[in-house]
């Protein structure tokens, strides 16, 4: 069995499950259908519906996606991982848009069985089952045990007294000889040479600055402050002059 259902997008973003029905979707409305076929979560848009709306119909679909709907005992679309958007202003436009319209069709054709007013469920095919049949669970063989085979230890053999006196007395012991070590004398040339100092001498070069010419640095500043004032009386005559006009008008 495989269950779904679809929702109708409202205008202020709330989603509202509807009944399963074609006549449901009509050029004014944004449905979203959740179903346990695809791993996709259905969005369909109307030719009426505005940019705004079908954005707002698009967040709902991402909100769904990945978490499906709690319904009864079960929730459908938790295995979801894409959206398949249908605009129908796109159909017969768009090749992407016609595959999905397509395989949209295929999946209202199907035979379903109401579980309420909301919930429908899906007979599966013989297809279908057998696409779903696992795979047989692979058996291990069991590994053979290996037999560990009992370690045989030989027993050191005896040797006799006679045999243990002769080899101690063949190992002589030697004594280590204290080495004396003379101190060794090295006599420490005093090589007395004279120390040359070097003497430095740092001479300043001064260069003179050229002095300025105070008088004429005052001229030139004498000089721009006049432009500037003349520029200022141009200013304020013309500003006179505008308001005299202002007035009169």
């Amino acid at each position: 069995m495989k269950y779904a259902l679809m929702f109708n997008v409202l205008k202020d973003g709330e989603v509202e499950p509807i009944k399963w029905s074609r006549e449901v979707f009509t050029s004014d409305r944004s449905i979203i259908l959740l179903e346990e076929f695809t791993p996709a979560v259905w969005l369909w848009h109307g030719v009426e519906q505005s940019l705004v709306d079908r954005r707002i119909a698009s967040r709902q679909a991402e909100a769904l996606k990945g978490y499906g709907y709690k319904a009864k005992d079960t929730i459908i679309g938790s295995r979801t991982r894409i959206i398949k958007e249908i605009d129908q202003r796109k159909v017969g436009k768009d090749a992407e848009t016609d595959q999905s319209n397509r395989e949209f069709d295929e999946l209202l054709n199907k035979k379903f069985n109401p579980i309420d007013e909301i919930i429908v469920a899906f007979q599966l095919g013989e297809s279908e089952i057998q696409g779903l049949e696992l795979k047989p669970k692979i058996v291990l063989e069991p590994t053979p045990k290996q037999e560990s085979k009992p370690i045989t230890i030989p027993t050191p053999k005896k040797i006799s007294e006679k045999a243990q006196k002769s080899e101690v007395s063949a190992i002589t012991l030697t004594t280590p000889q204290e080495l004396k070590v003379k101190p060794a004398t090295t006599k420490t040339k005093q090589i007395s040479q004279p120390v040359k100092r070097q003497e430095f001498t740092f001479e300043s070069q001064v260069k003179e600055v050229e002095s300025f010419n105070t008088a004429e640095i005052i001229r030139d500043v004498l000089k721009r402050i006049e432009k500037m004032e003349s520029k200022l009386d141009s200013l304020i005559e013309e500003f006179k002059e505008l308001k005299a006009n202002f007035i009169k008008e």
